[in-house]
């Protein structure tokens, strides 16, 4: 369901469905404001077994254009968790998803698309990273030079939080790369986000020690590293950061 509300909390469309697929059950949505006015609503659909993620597209009247979308390249997908999406600098939207299934010829892993700001497909089939269920949690970001980077968790050897690197065609720019490396599963719930400078930065949860530390680490725009992991929160339960981008290449956490 959708509630849109201007700055004065005024609302402009009371509540209504998002997602024109209604059988079984829609769960942990992502939703994506457009450049154009219009948003995206991505889904996650729980039919009890193979499980699926469905996108609907609207313009900035809030009507939706033409039917769900369909994310997924080959039809043995089963998704797993919140499907997460980004806005790209040409406009097209890319969406992330993690997919278990074995019966793709490419294994599981994380797996994308690119649809355009009208819901029509411009790449499916795209694999992020991984021929194995070991990848996970995937949070997405836009970079000023057309590309994306996708942070995500690792729970095989060696364990830790990693990302890589595309151009606006999915292409993989960089293998996965080591962010934090731990053990037993310790590190998780990463967030990236790109900053005002063209830079970006990757937060995510430390469970190694006594806390659960917030630690963040920051890259330039190729993915390469401008010095070591640092430590936002050192006390404490924490965990499910988020981060939000501010002026001179700041940026917010949250957690």
């Amino acid at each position: 369901m959708t509630v849109t509300v201007t700055y004065a909390n005024t609302v402009v469309k009371p509540e209504f469905v998002t997602n024109t697929y209604v059988n079984a059950n829609q769960l942990t949505p992502d939703v994506l404001g457009l450049s154009g006015g219009g948003f995206v609503s991505a889904y996650h659909v729980d039919t009890g077994g193979a499980n699926f993620d469905l996108l609907n597209f609207y313009d900035a009247g809030f009507n939706v254009i033409g039917t769900y979308e369909v994310p997924y390249a080959d039809p043995h997908t089963i998704a797993v968790g919140q499907p997460v999406m980004t806005e790209l600098a040409n406009g097209n939207v890319l969406v992330v998803w993690d997919d278990e299934t074995s019966l793709d010829p490419q294994g599981p892993g994380l797996k994308g698309a690119i649809f355009d700001a009208n819901g029509d497909q411009v790449a499916t089939g795209l694999k992020i990273a991984g021929s194995a269920v070991f990848y996970g949690e995937p949070s997405v970001t836009a970079l000023a030079g057309g590309g994306f980077v996708v942070s995500m968790s690792f729970t095989s050897s060696p364990q830790g939080i990693y990302i890589s690197t595309f151009d606006a065609d999915g292409n993989k720019l960089s293998d996965p790369d080591a962010v934090a490396l731990g053990v037993g599963a310790t590190q998780s719930d990463s967030q990236v986000t790109a900053l005002t400078g063209g830079d970006f930065v990757v937060t995510w949860t430390d469970a190694s020690g006594a806390n659960d530390q917030i630690l963040g680490r920051h890259y330039d725009a190729t993915g390469a590293a401008l010095g070591s992991a640092f430590l936002i929160r050192t006390t404490g339960a924490n965990n499910q950061s988020s981060i939000a981008a501010m002026q001179h290449g700041d940026f917010a956490d949250v957690y």
